[in-house]
């Protein structure tokens, strides 16, 4: 029995010991400690003091009506305004501060912008076949122990399968639209500073008459335990983009030109409005004035739409009615091909008096606004229809 017993606590031994050689073969003193906040040290752009892009005569000429149309106030071939990814190289222009996260088979590159994380993978992997385009795109790292020492200080990556728009940053500087472009970077800390990382860059592209190479700068905050912001693109971004053309929601948000003599965008299957016509802010100005279960039209509805639009102009009704299933609402287009919506009204206990309740008001009225249409006709079921104003 203690022959078992022994057995038994050795396997368990060599078990576990199996098991832990993998947390071991990460030996940290052979990487250089990258760790912290790294921070651009200049302005995002791509272009050096007393340096100049080396763009094909073609791609100077895009690159240059690209320059008037800023100038003109629209944003030429600069895409991130539409919150694209900045897609490499300008990933690493470090719009936002940037964390470099090493372990043995992949470096983290994480930038809080607008999906600017990167992998590089230092596991030893040829290129596959095929790579799906991207904007960061595929990128084989190698590590290298340039001073001999026995410890690694340079990361070298090539970056390839990558995908557009792109620009090189906020100027619009273009890269070629054949995405066939290839980034080389080295990557090491300043030998006499060690809060200074650079990185070698050097694009490949035909859209450059010769491979372009740059030098970026990162300073690593001093704070420990940095605090790390959240930006998020998306958020207020007044830009919108409607026909490939730039424009702004103004504070009243309201669709505005971004540029002088914009022309409008094509409305042509808005359809034209009426005098029929129910718009999202008469609805929903008539449904919360409308008392629940009410047949008539509420006195105050009318009173409050009328210092809007005018004496006279407001007309208040009940809707017709129907027959739907219980808990439809759909839309669906007439003969004129104007928009009319059909929505049944929630089950009620008898006595306890028909109508919609002011809540459900509010559900159908925000649907109709969340999907921006203009609705001609409201068909209610079940029970009396509740009153409505229209601007006549």
């Amino acid at each position: 029995m203690a022959c078992r017993g022994w057995i038994a606590t050795m396997t368990l031994a060599a078990g576990l010991c199996t098991l832990m050689a993998p947390a071991q073969a990460f030996d940290e003193s052979r990487y250089p400690d990258w760790k912290g906040k790294w921070d651009r040290m200049d302005s995002p752009r791509w272009v050096q003091r007393g340096d100049k892009a080396p763009l094909t005569s073609e791609y100077q000429a895009i690159f240059d009506r690209n320059v008037a149309d800023q100038k003109a106030g629209g944003m030429g071939t600069e895409p991130s305004w539409m919150c694209l990814p900045p897609g490499m190289p300008r990933v690493m222009n470090a719009f936002e501060p940037m964390e470099i996260v090493i372990t043995p088979a992949t470096t983290y590159v994480f930038i809080s912008h607008i999906h600017d994380n990167r992998r590089i993978y230092t596991d030893g992997r040829d290129w596959p076949g095929e790579i799906e385009p991207s904007f960061t795109g595929y990128s084989i790292g190698r590590w290298i122990d340039a001073d001999g020492v026995g410890r690694y200080d340079t990361l070298a990556v090539e970056t390839r399968g990558l995908k557009g728009p792109r620009s090189y940053d906020t100027s619009g500087l273009p890269l070629h639209g054949d995405n066939q472009t290839i980034v080389k970077e080295r990557l090491a800390l300043d030998k006499n500073d060690r809060t200074v990382l650079w990185n070698e860059i050097t694009t490949i592209d035909d859209a450059l008459t010769r491979p372009w190479t740059v030098m970026k700068k990162y300073i690593r905050d001093p704070d420990p335990r940095p605090n790390w912001l959240e930006e998020v693109c998306a958020e207020n971004n007044p830009h919108v983009r409607i026909q490939n053309d730039n424009y702004f929601i103004g504070a009243d948000g309201l669709l505005m030109p971004a540029k002088k003599d914009q022309k409008p965008p094509d409305l042509k299957y808005s359809g034209p409005r009426s005098d029929k016509v129910i718009t999202r802010r008469n609805f929903v100005l008539a449904s919360v004035l409308a008392p629940a279960g009410a047949t008539r039209a509420d006195p105050a509805a009318r009173a409050f739409l009328e210092k809007i639009y005018g004496t006279g102009r407001i007309r208040c009704a009940g809707f017709t009615t129907g027959s739907e299933r219980f808990g439809s609402l759909h839309f669906s287009h007439g003969a004129s091909g104007a928009l009319a919506l059909r929505a049944r009204r929630p089950t009620v206990q008898p006595g306890s008096g028909a109508g919609w309740s002011r809540h459900y008001w509010f559900a159908v009225s925000n649907l109709i606004m969340s999907l921006r249409v203009t609705v001609t006709h409201l068909v209610v079921t079940g029970g009396p229809p509740p009153p409505m104003c229209q601007v006549a």
